[in-house]
């Protein structure tokens, strides 16, 4: 939470939203909730402003779709994991949490995340394996949609190797 010193200033965040509630700012990141983050404050009718900075840290887990995390896939540190209902049918639609499994509580087996367990989710991919799964099939299909990106995950996941490319040469 940042706290602002005078009520009547404005925030301007250029890459998320900032909800003030009183003299207290609630940062979000692109749909994604974070503890600390970098605003700009100024006061509304002064030339003065002033830089609140702080280091950006996820939440340990974040519950969104396969698409969204595949279309800001650069935001997610690359330790963290994918879980998924079913790896077998993932589409751009499929719920997912990404979770941070080095500060995640753990569920009763002592390895799923407690989060995961909870919605009956399993372990899919890590964001690295998804960026890599990404850049590999963006070398034969620079346009490639989002559902043949997550064509792609689910066969690393099912096979582990990349999809072959359908460009013959």
């Amino acid at each position: 939470m940042v706290v602002i010193d005078h009520v009547d200033w404005t925030p301007e965040f250029s890459i998320g939203e900032v909800t003030i509630n009183g003299n207290a700012a609630e940062v979000t990141l692109f749909g994604i909730p974070v503890f600390q983050a970098t605003l700009l404050i100024k006061p509304p009718s002064h030339n003065h402003q002033q830089t609140v900075q702080s280091k950006t840290r996820p939440a340990p887990v974040i519950e969104t779709t396969l698409g969204e995390v595949l279309s800001d896939i650069d935001l997610f540190p690359l330790r963290n994991w994918v879980f998924v209902r079913d790896a077998k049918c993932v589409s751009s639609a499929s719920s997912c949490l990404v979770v941070d499994t080095t500060d995640a509580e753990t569920g009763s087996d002592g390895f799923t995340p407690f989060e995961a367990e909870k919605r009956q989710m399993a372990e899919f991919l890590s964001i690295q394996d998804l960026k890599d799964v990404i850049e590999v099939l963006e070398l034969s299909n620079r346009d490639a949609t989002m559902e043949l990106k997550c064509s792609a995950a689910a066969y690393y996941f099912e096979n582990d190797a990349f999809m072959p490319s359908s460009n013959s040469a």
